[in-house]
């Protein structure tokens, strides 16, 4: 169980940085159009 935790807060914290980015392109591209 523990070590299930500590793989989702691993797999999340490289997410979310991805998910991030995206979100900041996503506004750029918006802005072009």
């Amino acid at each position: 169980m523990r070590r299930q935790l500590i793989f989702i807060r691993r797999h999340l914290s490289f997410i979310f940085p991805v998910h991030k980015l995206l979100l900041l392109k996503m506004k750029r591209m918006n802005k072009h159009s």
